[in-house]
């Protein structure tokens, strides 16, 4: 049944010019701004024909129905800015992007939704806060750091190993070590490597992705610095050595150089004229054949005599006299820096740095996990490392007790604590004390005594004790086992050592430290020591001193009112709602 009104000056009637109407409401909405059609809404409810009122308002109620199902998505593109605020992310180094998870999130909603508090505070990037994340978003599920890091693949690897030759007075020992000087060197350690090619950008963009597709979200990035240090476990690996060190060691140092002149004078003044340049090999010492001399007879000659004169190559001349006949000889040694060998491995491959490094990736992924899986947090890091050796073990427990209580003199003793009774002189264990109550333990008085080679033996025979079975073995035994074999393994004795009075120590007198069994016998490292002979199996037992260093970025910000929200979507977001409350407001609907 039609309802017939005035519009203005325009005669019209519902439901006939009902898309009109709704032409209107939508614009009316849209433009957030314009109320003139709440107020001729109402002016023309007075025109509408009598008795008819309440079926005019039911028609206006059914176009609203039907506007406030429109796409949401048509009305916040009135507002360029606030929209594309809200469909597009930041990411650093490729400026914007679509923002997958807030455009799917619109598919679905109509402007009805507009009235959600909820949907309002997903368009306004702000709030949000769900059971599911936690109130703060602190519940957001782990980034998946291994997919991550695998996509980057691995990165580039710098070395600076250099062998330094050691001096014994002076001379050169052929003997060398491996130490990393960080004022000599461009880099803080041996190796340095990112681990895995990526930058502070790459995870920046790649949580920010995982943020959003989780939450919609789109959170400012609060910049921030700082750096933290992860000290791994020295890990073993063999190290091929390259042969043109081995052919470098095996040639010598670089070398000491007598060059030989004649002396003739010209016009009053004494004229060296260069002669034959001979490097120094030692040999069966000879005064006059400089091939023969040794490095120390050359430091002798330079402290012991005064040159004669300068060559024309302004090197200083000396003579050196055997009988009557007398040479005439510069001299030039090499210096320690000369005699260094510079370590130059293949790119890639077995034995090398970069070998090591991507054979040890899954321990350091264990180790570096959980600093770089919070979805929030952006980190770099580098790792610096350097190559040691494993020196001789270390005695165990029962050779050190052994040979420290055979000695007649010695500050150190071990020995065992053994309690008496005050009265009847009875001895009780340690162990048998610990039983007692303190009524009993009274009676007694602690009395240390030396221990046997028996009770030496028997103790370093039970030394260790298996973790899962209870079973106990020696020291030796022990020794022999592989790593993996032995982490089953702890030890079941333990050695104390009270700080003296007279001990110069930090510690207050009295305060106990204690020594575990494999404390005996661990691996001393070592950097020196190499030579011709032995570097090959020096390099393949090394192990390698890892450091992780860490270096922080940022943060995402999420909290739900953080600065950095869609104020432009806020403020269309209530204006449209606003015209809207104004339409629903003025409808007058009767209960019939």
């Amino acid at each position: 049944m039609s309802v017939k009104f005035t519009y203005g000056n325009s005669p019209q009637s519902l439901p006939e010019s009902a898309t009109f109407f709704q032409s209107l409401m939508e614009d009316a909405i849209y433009d957030n701004s314009n109320r003139t059609f709440v107020s001729l809404l109402k002016q023309t409810a007075q025109t509408v024909e009598e008795g008819k009122v309440n079926e005019f308002w039911i028609e206006i109620k059914k176009i609203l129905d039907t506007v406030l199902t429109t796409p949401l998505e048509k009305f916040l593109k009135k507002d360029t800015e606030a929209y594309n605020r809200f469909i597009k992310v930041r990411v650093k180094g490729a400026g914007s992007v679509d923002n997958e998870s807030n455009i799917k999130f619109l598919q679905d909603k109509t402007l009805k939704d507009l009235l959600d508090a909820d949907v309002k505070n997903r368009l306004l990037g702000a709030g949000g806060a769900t059971e599911e994340f936690g109130k703060n978003f602190d519940e957001l599920p782990a980034f998946d750091i291994e997919e991550f890091l695998e996509l980057k693949g691995d990165a580039d690897v710098a070395y600076d190993v250099i062998l330094r030759e050691k001096m014994e007075d002076g001379i050169p020992s052929r003997m060398y070590n491996i130490t990393h000087s960080k004022e000599t060197s461009a880099m803080d350690a041996m190796i340095e490597s990112k681990i895995w090619n990526y930058d502070d950008g790459d995870m920046q963009n790649a949580k920010l992705e995982h943020i959003t597709e989780l939450t919609g979200q789109s959170p400012k990035f609060v910049k921030s610095g700082g750096k933290s240090k992860l000290d791994i476990q020295t890990i073993n690996y063999s190290f091929a050595v390259p042969p043109s060190v081995i052919r470098t060691m095996e040639k010598g140092f670089a070398g000491d150089f007598v060059t030989e002149y004649t002396l003739t004078k010209e016009e009053n003044k004494r004229v060296f004229t260069e002669g034959k340049t001979t490097k120094i090999m030692g040999g069966k010492f000879e005064m006059l054949n400089p091939a023969t001399w040794p490095r120390g007879f050359i430091m002798g000659i330079f402290e012991s005599k005064k040159p004669i004169g300068t060559a024309s190559n302004s090197k200083k001349v000396y003579a050196i006299k055997e009988g009557k006949t007398s040479k005439y000889f510069s001299m030039e040694l090499a210096n320690a820096e000369a005699n260094n060998i510079d370590v130059i491995w293949p790119a890639e491959g077995k034995g090398t740095p970069a070998g090591f490094i991507g054979r040890s990736k899954l321990v350091f992924l264990r180790a570096v996990k959980d600093k770089l899986d919070d979805p929030l947090t952006v980190v770099t890091m580098k790792l610096e490392a350097n190559i040691k050796f494993k020196s001789t073990t270390r005695a165990t427990f029962g050779e050190v007790a052994t040979a420290t209580n055979k000695k007649k003199t010695s500050d150190v003793r071990f020995s065992k604590t053994i309690h008496i009774n005050k009265e009847t002189k009875a001895i009780l264990s340690d162990e048998d004390y610990d039983r007692l109550d303190a009524s009993e333990k009274a009676k007694y008085k602690p009395v240390d005594k030396l221990l046997t080679e028996q009770e030496i033996e028997e103790l370093s025979s039970k030394a260790f004790k298996n973790k899962n079975t209870g079973e106990t073995i020696s020291e030796k035994a022990w020794k022999e086992l592989k790593q993996e074999e032995k982490d089953n393994y702890v030890s079941d004795l333990r050695v104390f050592d009270p700080v003296k009075l007279h001990e110069e120590t930090d510690k207050p007198e009295g305060t106990i430290s204690y020594k575990d069994m494999e404390e005996f016998q661990k691996d001393v490292l070592s950097v020196s020591s190499i030579g011709a002979d032995n570097i090959e199996k020096m390099f393949k037992d090394a192990v390698v001193d890892v450091d992780i260093i860490f270096k922080f970025h940022g943060k995402f910000n999420m909290n739900p009112y953080r600065v950095g929200s869609n104020r432009p979507m806020n403020a269309h977001i209530n204006k449209g709602k606003k015209v809207i409350r104004a339409i629903v407001k003025a409808i007058k609907i009767k209960a019939e």
